[in-house]
């Protein structure tokens, strides 16, 4: 028996597949490329050959980028320019304290994702459970943090703003 979700989502797939490989211009070119008939389905066997494995690859350069900032530090503020312009304000010692407030809980974090990757190769679920809730409650309060760091950031920018709005108005 097919269950209707299922169903429901090969029905999707389909007219996903359809709208892909039927309406796409690079897929309806490489159609009316071929010289023949056998010509065209060959050069779609070759590229739907080589578009799967090309979509693992893809995702698993996103797996990896994903690991490596789960035990690497990114950084507070991605923008360095903005960083540096916003340590030359009135903010630059909020930010300072923000920053090292981050770093302590990056280290709290990077500690409890080793013990999950422990208990994950121990396969004893009641820790995992215990350590994946603190680690999404860090990465919640290093979300927090990013987005203060970025109204301070984003207010120096607008005080900035506003200051060559009104320079510009007087002369």
């Amino acid at each position: 028996m097919i269950d209707i979700t299922s169903g429901r989502d090969c029905l999707l797939g389909l007219f996903l597949f359809l709208s892909y490989f039927g309406a796409d211009q690079s897929q309806v070119g490489r159609y009316l490329a071929g010289a023949s008939v056998t010509e065209s389905r060959l050069g779609l066997i070759f590229n739907g050959l080589l578009k799967i494995p090309m979509q693992f690859i893809i995702l698993y350069i996103g797996i990896l980028v994903f690991m490596f900032y789960q035990f690497n530090q990114p950084p507070l503020i991605h923008n360095q320019s903005l960083w540096d312009r916003a340590m030359k304000t009135e903010q630059a010692t909020k930010l300072d304290s923000l920053d090292t407030s981050y770093d302590k809980l990056f280290g709290e974090k990077r500690e409890q994702s080793v013990a999950l990757a422990q208990a994950i190769r121990t396969d004893d679920q009641i820790q995992i459970d215990e350590i994946r809730g603190k680690v999404q409650q860090l990465e919640s309060e290093g979300r927090q943090m990013r987005n203060s760091a970025k109204d301070l950031v984003q207010r120096q920018r607008v005080s900035a703003a506003a200051i060559m709005i009104l320079c510009s108005s007087i002369s």
